[in-house]
């Protein structure tokens, strides 16, 4: 089940985003508190799926909270909504936490729908189609493929690497996997299959990629350059 933790201590507000949220989907978990220590520490605990944020917070600033947030690995790319009445002074926060958008105080219920809806509908859509299945003799992983960074073929042995844990396989190989993995992954090496969104920079002397939160380079051999052209197209 999908979960959205909203961080708002105006209770009028937080009762308002939480009908919102309900009409667009009310199979969703919703969770909410004042305090951004609070929160912190439920994400830490839990997996949530969306944070809406408020910036004037009880403790300590939703800004500060969104940092905190970034700096976990398993939240590098999860959506994040502010709510905020300051717009022109927390643009440059805005973009710096990579937020997917902001809703302005005092706000219009139809216009924060507009905004939720695709996000909401977006992430519960392909829930379930975003996880990698992945069946062993005697146990089963299901892998988050937004945490999946690459996956490796070493002595005819799969190695998945994510965010937050590394998989090894033995049934499958990097052809089977391409074939039931989403477009947001690639073919770069006979040895490696990598997840374009935790590119950094492609290194067009060398023909390796750097990625985010790894140190390792990952080479990019000549029957696959083609492939990470396009990229930067």
């Amino acid at each position: 089940m999908s979960k959205i933790l909203i961080v708002e201590d105006n209770e009028l507000i937080r009762s308002s985003i939480i009908k919102i949220i309900r009409e667009i989907d009310d199979s969703i978990e919703i969770i909410s508190t004042e305090y951004s220590s609070k929160a912190l520490d439920i994400s830490i605990r839990s997996n949530i799926d969306i944070f809406i944020l408020d910036i004037g917070l009880k403790d300590y600033s939703g800004i500060k909270l969104g940092q905190e947030l970034r700096k976990l690995n398993k939240y590098i790319i999860t959506p994040i909504i502010f709510i905020t009445s300051m717009i022109n002074e927390e643009l440059e926060a805005f973009r710096e936490i990579h937020s997917y958008a902001f809703i302005t105080k005092p706000f219009k219920k139809e216009k924060v729908k507009n905004i939720f809806a695709p996000i909401i509908q977006s992430f519960t859509e392909n829930h379930q189609e975003n996880n990698l299945t992945i069946n062993q003799k005697e146990e089963t992983y299901i892998i988050p493929m937004n945490e999946i960074i690459y996956i490796e073929s070493q002595l005819k042995r799969i190695y998945i690497h994510t965010l937050n844990d590394e998989y090894e396989i033995k049934t499958y190989t990097l052809n089977k996997l391409i074939e039931i993995l989403n477009d947001d992954f690639i073919r770069v090496h006979r040895s490696y299959i990598i997840n374009k969104k935790y590119i950094t920079k492609i290194d067009r002397t060398k023909w390796v990629l750097h990625f985010k939160n790894i140190a390792k380079y990952m080479p990019v051999s000549r029957k696959y350059k083609n492939q990470v052209m396009e990229l930067l197209q």
